[in-house]
Protein backbone atom coordinates (compact mmCIF):
# COMPACT_ATOMS: atom_id res chain seq x y z
CA UNK A 1 0.00 0.00 0.00
CA UNK A 2 2.99 2.23 -0.43
CA UNK A 3 2.15 5.71 -1.71
CA UNK A 4 3.48 9.22 -1.78
CA UNK A 5 3.35 11.53 1.20
CA UNK A 6 1.19 13.87 -0.87
CA UNK A 7 -1.35 11.12 -1.50
CA UNK A 8 -1.37 10.31 2.22
CA UNK A 9 -1.87 13.95 3.22
CA UNK A 10 -4.79 14.34 0.83
CA UNK A 11 -6.64 11.81 2.96
CA UNK A 12 -5.78 13.49 6.27
CA UNK A 13 -8.04 16.52 5.85
CA UNK A 14 -11.28 14.59 5.22
CA UNK A 15 -10.42 12.18 8.03
CA UNK A 16 -9.90 15.08 10.44
CA UNK A 17 -13.07 16.69 9.16
CA UNK A 18 -15.13 13.63 10.08
CA UNK A 19 -13.45 13.18 13.48
CA UNK A 20 -14.14 14.65 16.90
CA UNK A 21 -11.21 16.99 16.23
CA UNK A 22 -13.15 18.81 13.50
CA UNK A 23 -14.20 21.50 16.01
CA UNK A 24 -10.60 22.65 16.49
CA UNK A 25 -9.23 25.75 14.82
CA UNK A 26 -6.92 25.39 11.85
CA UNK A 27 -4.04 26.62 14.01
CA UNK A 28 -4.74 23.96 16.66
CA UNK A 29 -4.91 21.19 14.09
CA UNK A 30 -1.70 22.41 12.49
CA UNK A 31 0.08 22.25 15.86
CA UNK A 32 -1.13 18.71 16.50
CA UNK A 33 -0.21 17.49 13.03
CA UNK A 34 3.11 19.30 12.61
CA UNK A 35 5.18 16.55 14.22
CA UNK A 36 2.66 13.72 13.88
CA UNK A 37 3.97 10.43 12.55
CA UNK A 38 2.40 9.22 9.32
CA UNK A 39 2.42 5.45 9.04
CA UNK A 40 0.89 2.62 7.04
CA UNK A 41 -0.20 -0.68 8.57
CA UNK A 42 -0.93 -3.74 6.42
CA UNK A 43 -4.03 -5.78 7.14
CA UNK A 44 -3.60 -7.94 10.22
CA UNK A 45 -0.93 -5.89 11.95
CA UNK A 46 -1.27 -5.33 15.69
CA UNK A 47 -0.95 -1.58 16.28
CA UNK A 48 -0.56 -2.06 20.01
CA UNK A 49 -1.30 -4.66 22.66
CA UNK A 50 -3.10 -4.45 25.98
CA UNK A 51 -0.50 -3.26 28.47
CA UNK A 52 1.19 -0.92 26.01
CA UNK A 53 1.16 2.85 26.34
CA UNK A 54 0.21 4.05 22.86
CA UNK A 55 0.36 7.59 21.58
CA UNK A 56 -3.03 8.95 20.50
CA UNK A 57 -3.80 8.71 16.82
CA UNK A 58 -6.27 9.09 13.98
CA UNK A 59 -7.30 6.48 11.44
CA UNK A 60 -6.83 8.21 8.08
CA UNK A 61 -8.07 5.28 5.99
CA UNK A 62 -8.90 1.63 6.49
CA UNK A 63 -10.67 -0.35 9.19
CA UNK A 64 -9.24 -1.01 12.65
CA UNK A 65 -10.65 -3.19 15.38
CA UNK A 66 -10.34 -2.83 19.16
CA UNK A 67 -10.43 -6.11 21.03
CA UNK A 68 -9.83 -7.82 24.35
CA UNK A 69 -8.26 -11.24 24.88
CA UNK A 70 -9.09 -13.83 27.53
CA UNK A 71 -6.53 -15.77 29.51
CA UNK A 72 -7.16 -18.71 27.18
CA UNK A 73 -6.42 -16.58 24.12
CA UNK A 74 -9.97 -16.03 22.88
CA UNK A 75 -10.64 -12.61 21.42
CA UNK A 76 -13.73 -10.46 21.23
CA UNK A 77 -14.09 -7.21 19.31
CA UNK A 78 -15.42 -4.29 21.36
CA UNK A 79 -15.28 -1.59 18.68
CA UNK A 80 -14.48 -0.86 15.06
CA UNK A 81 -12.62 2.31 14.11
CA UNK A 82 -12.91 3.67 10.58
CA UNK A 83 -11.44 6.72 8.86
CA UNK A 84 -11.93 9.70 11.15
CA UNK A 85 -11.87 7.57 14.28
CA UNK A 86 -9.43 8.11 17.13
CA UNK A 87 -7.45 5.58 19.15
CA UNK A 88 -5.16 5.72 22.18
CA UNK A 89 -6.86 8.87 23.47
CA UNK A 90 -8.24 7.43 26.71
CA UNK A 91 -4.81 6.03 27.58
CA UNK A 92 -3.36 9.49 26.98
CA UNK A 93 -5.87 11.08 29.37
CA UNK A 94 -5.52 8.51 32.15
CA UNK A 95 -1.79 7.92 31.78
CA UNK A 96 -2.47 4.21 32.20
CA UNK A 97 -1.61 1.23 30.03
CA UNK A 98 -4.09 0.23 27.34
CA UNK A 99 -6.75 -2.28 28.50
CA UNK A 100 -7.32 -3.34 24.89
CA UNK A 101 -5.38 -4.37 21.82
CA UNK A 102 -5.81 -2.71 18.42
CA UNK A 103 -5.36 -4.35 15.03
CA UNK A 104 -5.72 -3.19 11.44
CA UNK A 105 -8.34 -5.37 9.74
CA UNK A 106 -7.55 -3.85 6.38
CA UNK A 107 -4.60 -1.91 5.05
CA UNK A 108 -4.71 1.29 7.06
CA UNK A 109 -3.11 4.72 7.11
CA UNK A 110 -2.57 6.23 10.54
CA UNK A 111 -1.67 9.63 11.90
CA UNK A 112 -0.01 9.27 15.32
CA UNK A 113 0.24 12.45 17.37
CA UNK A 114 3.22 13.15 19.59
CA UNK A 115 2.10 12.32 23.12
CA UNK A 116 3.74 15.39 24.66
CA UNK A 117 2.24 17.71 22.03
CA UNK A 118 -1.22 16.23 22.50
CA UNK A 119 -0.93 16.41 26.30
CA UNK A 120 0.15 20.06 26.26
CA UNK A 121 -2.69 20.95 23.88
CA UNK A 122 -5.17 19.27 26.23
CA UNK A 123 -3.97 21.49 29.07
CA UNK A 124 -4.26 24.82 27.26
CA UNK A 125 -6.98 24.37 24.62
CA UNK A 126 -10.54 23.98 25.95
CA UNK A 127 -11.80 23.03 22.48
CA UNK A 128 -9.55 19.96 22.41
CA UNK A 129 -10.51 18.98 25.95
CA UNK A 130 -14.19 19.19 24.97
CA UNK A 131 -13.59 17.22 21.78
CA UNK A 132 -11.82 14.49 23.75
CA UNK A 133 -14.65 14.40 26.31
CA UNK A 134 -17.16 13.94 23.51
CA UNK A 135 -15.02 11.23 21.96
CA UNK A 136 -14.75 9.39 25.28
CA UNK A 137 -18.52 9.60 25.77
CA UNK A 138 -19.17 8.26 22.28
CA UNK A 139 -16.66 5.44 22.87
CA UNK A 140 -18.41 4.51 26.12
CA UNK A 141 -21.83 4.44 24.48
CA UNK A 142 -20.38 2.34 21.66
CA UNK A 143 -19.02 -0.24 24.08
CA UNK A 144 -22.35 -0.35 25.93
CA UNK A 145 -24.17 -0.92 22.63
CA UNK A 146 -21.72 -3.66 21.67
CA UNK A 147 -22.09 -5.27 25.09
CA UNK A 148 -25.86 -5.19 24.76
CA UNK A 149 -25.59 -6.80 21.33
CA UNK A 150 -23.19 -9.45 22.59
CA UNK A 151 -25.31 -10.23 25.64
CA UNK A 152 -28.74 -10.32 24.03
CA UNK A 153 -28.19 -11.10 20.35
CA UNK A 154 -27.87 -14.57 18.91
CA UNK A 155 -24.62 -15.73 17.33
CA UNK A 156 -26.33 -15.49 13.94
CA UNK A 157 -27.29 -11.85 14.56
CA UNK A 158 -23.78 -10.94 15.68
CA UNK A 159 -22.30 -12.63 12.61
CA UNK A 160 -24.68 -10.75 10.32
CA UNK A 161 -23.61 -7.40 11.79
CA UNK A 162 -19.94 -8.30 11.61
CA UNK A 163 -20.10 -9.45 7.99
CA UNK A 164 -21.92 -6.30 6.92
CA UNK A 165 -19.35 -4.15 8.74
CA UNK A 166 -16.46 -5.75 6.92
CA UNK A 167 -18.14 -6.01 3.54
CA UNK A 168 -19.13 -2.33 3.58
CA UNK A 169 -15.52 -1.39 4.21
CA UNK A 170 -14.37 -3.44 1.21
CA UNK A 171 -17.25 -2.65 -1.14
CA UNK A 172 -16.41 -2.24 -4.81
CA UNK A 173 -19.40 -1.43 -6.93
CA UNK A 174 -22.45 -3.52 -6.13
CA UNK A 175 -20.51 -6.51 -4.77
CA UNK A 176 -20.22 -6.92 -1.00
CA UNK A 177 -17.48 -9.29 0.14
CA UNK A 178 -16.35 -9.89 3.72
CA UNK A 179 -12.73 -11.12 3.52
CA UNK A 180 -12.72 -13.32 6.63
CA UNK A 181 -12.20 -16.90 7.75
CA UNK A 182 -14.47 -18.79 10.13
CA UNK A 183 -11.93 -18.37 12.93
CA UNK A 184 -11.74 -14.61 12.39
CA UNK A 185 -15.52 -14.39 12.58
CA UNK A 186 -15.51 -16.45 15.78
CA UNK A 187 -12.92 -14.13 17.34
CA UNK A 188 -14.91 -11.07 16.35
CA UNK A 189 -18.27 -12.20 17.75
CA UNK A 190 -16.95 -13.91 20.88
CA UNK A 191 -17.86 -17.47 19.93
CA UNK A 192 -16.09 -20.65 18.87
CA UNK A 193 -15.43 -21.89 15.35
CA UNK A 194 -17.81 -24.85 15.50
CA UNK A 195 -20.79 -22.68 16.49
CA UNK A 196 -19.91 -20.09 13.87
CA UNK A 197 -19.61 -22.78 11.17
CA UNK A 198 -23.19 -23.90 11.88
CA UNK A 199 -24.50 -20.33 11.83
CA UNK A 200 -22.72 -19.56 8.56
CA UNK A 201 -24.13 -22.77 7.11
CA UNK A 202 -27.59 -21.49 7.96
CA UNK A 203 -26.92 -18.15 6.29
CA UNK A 204 -25.73 -19.98 3.17
CA UNK A 205 -28.79 -22.23 3.14
CA UNK A 206 -31.05 -19.19 3.42
CA UNK A 207 -29.32 -17.58 0.46
CA UNK A 208 -27.82 -14.64 2.38
CA UNK A 209 -24.14 -15.41 1.76
CA UNK A 210 -22.03 -17.61 -0.48
CA UNK A 211 -18.41 -18.63 -0.10
CA UNK A 212 -15.75 -17.47 -2.52
CA UNK A 213 -11.96 -17.50 -2.73
CA UNK A 214 -12.02 -13.92 -1.37
CA UNK A 215 -14.22 -14.66 1.65
CA UNK A 216 -17.99 -14.47 2.08
CA UNK A 217 -20.09 -12.73 -0.58
CA UNK A 218 -23.25 -11.11 0.75
CA UNK A 219 -25.98 -11.93 -1.76
CA UNK A 220 -28.91 -10.24 0.00
CA UNK A 221 -27.71 -7.23 2.02
CA UNK A 222 -31.19 -6.11 3.08
CA UNK A 223 -32.13 -9.49 4.51
CA UNK A 224 -28.76 -9.79 6.23
CA UNK A 225 -29.21 -6.33 7.75
CA UNK A 226 -32.61 -7.42 9.03
CA UNK A 227 -30.94 -10.47 10.57
CA UNK A 228 -28.38 -8.31 12.38
CA UNK A 229 -30.78 -5.63 13.56
CA UNK A 230 -34.20 -7.28 13.89
CA UNK A 231 -37.00 -4.76 14.21
CA UNK A 232 -34.79 -1.85 13.16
Amino acid sequence: MAGSLEAFDRLVEPALGSSHLAVLSVASIDRLCADALRSEAPAGRILYYAGDRPAPGLVVSGLVRVFVTSGEGRQITVAYVRAGGLFGVVEQITGEAAPVSVQSLTDARLLRFRANVFDEALRVEPELALAVARYASAALYGVVAELRGTAFSTVRQRIARHLLDLAAEHQQGALLVAPVTQQQVADAVGSVREVVARALGGLRTDGLVVSSCDGLVITDPERLRAEGWPGA
